[in-house]
């Protein structure tokens, strides 16, 4: 890198996560931890993992707990971001296994909770990468993309892949994770940027669908405000039958007019100190295997349902059994109040979190052109 770039790059960030038309609730979460003229940036994508209890619970609070960890840390250029990101991994993983710990003695069943991560500081013009799970990061220079990080599920490993009680072969599973074992061992990288850069981190809802020469035609050919939109869009509409989480951020070597997305639920910015150090505690885990939301709406029609024959019978032991009802002195029958419980927990009101207004519409499936560029990320020492 030229000794007359600036101490730091200009950054742009454009983010979006949405549920998709299939789930009928998102268990992403987003991070953005960004501010003009900082001396490090933060962005971090977890995607709770599905069939498991309250996946949007876990990818929340992992998110809040690392957006918690940059902010209360020294942006000094002594950082090691590496092994604070390690660390405070190591701390969220330890509080998920414990509530799983204590759902699974009190149901007598196996209780799984967990999340895939990737993570990103930028300091300088180096972007420091933790990353477990297969939610993804892609680095794009000059029209050609690469993978950075490695997928930890057995759909791209060369383990053995899990086999099924009925002989059939479980295919993408998770091998590493938050949550899927008493220690984590993330992949921590390191990587060089240059001016022109571009980092798009993913769920498996976008890259299942999407393939790298696709992401690279669109990063170099569309604007940050429409890119994540279009390709979640694109995603959703090639029936991905997930949740689809997209952060992209684009690095400059002179100043670059702002983007300031809008709001969304699953986006959380900055860092609130209400998020504190408080214990992962989610609502509504059963042991069933996930959280139980059409449990609770069946409990509600039950107890609506009970009500109505109450009032029935009231109603036909006023009439006498027949003809036009008579108004009777005496008592009434006892009215039946349903109590609904909400499984969803309070989420801090994001500062700034988006759903771009801008959308692109395809008109053809987009190819990559140009040659993708050797990988840079390497192998970075927690130490």
């Amino acid at each position: 890198m030229e000794n007359s770039l600036p101490s730091a790059p200009h950054l742009r960030a454009n983010w979006l996560s949405i549920t998709g038309s299939v789930r009928d609730h998102n268990e992403d979460a987003v991070g953005i931890a960004v501010s003009a003229g900082a001396p490090a940036q933060f962005f971090v994508l977890c995607d709770g993992v599905g069939g498991a209890e309250a996946g949007e619970f876990v990818s929340e609070f992992a998110v809040k707990r690392m957006l918690k960890a940059f902010h209360d840390s020294p942006k000094t250029p002594g950082t090691n971001w590496s092994a604070l990101m390690e660390t405070t991994l190591n701390e969220i993983n330890a509080e998920i296994r414990r509530v799983a710990d204590a759902a699974t003695e009190r149901s007598g069943k196996p209780v799984m909770m967990g999340s895939t991560m990737v993570a990103l500081v930028i300091q300088g013009w180096n972007a420091f990468v933790a990353h477990v799970g297969d939610s993804r990061l892609y680095h794009w220079r000059g029209g050609g993309i690469v993978q950075a990080t490695e997928d930890h599920s057995t759909a791209s490993t060369m383990m053995l892949p899990s086999i099924k009680t009925d002989g059939t072969i479980k295919r993408n599973v998770l091998m590493r994770g938050i949550g899927k074992g008493a220690a984590i061992d993330p992949d921590l990288l390191l990587l060089q940027l240059q001016p022109g850069d571009k980092l798009l981190l993913c769920s498996d809802g976008m890259s299942d669908r999407i393939t790298a020469e696709e992401i690279a035609h669109t990063l170099g050919t569309m604007p940050l405000e429409a890119a994540p939109d279009y390709l979640a869009r694109t995603a959703d509409g090639r029936m991905c039958k997930d949740n689809i989480s997209i952060i992209i951020i684009e690095v400059a070597e002179s100043p670059v007019a702002p983007l300031t997305p809008p709001e969304q639920e699953r986006a959380f910015i900055g860092y609130n100190t209400r998020w504190g150090a408080v214990p992962f505690a989610p609502a509504g885990i059963t042991g069933a295997g996930r959280k139980q939301r059409p449990v609770l709406i069946g409990l509600v029609a039950v107890a609506v349902m009970a009500a109505l024959i109450v009032a029935l019978l009231a109603f036909s032991n006023r009439s006498g059994g027949g003809g036009t009802a008579q108004a009777q002195d005496g008592p009434t029958a006892p009215a039946i109040q349903a109590t609904v419980v909400s499984t969803d927990t309070p989420t801090a009101t994001a500062t700034a979190t988006l759903t771009p207004s801008l959308t692109h519409t395809p008109t053809a499936t987009p190819t990559a052109t140009a040659t993708p560029i050797p990988p840079t990320a390497t192998l970075r020492s927690s130490g």
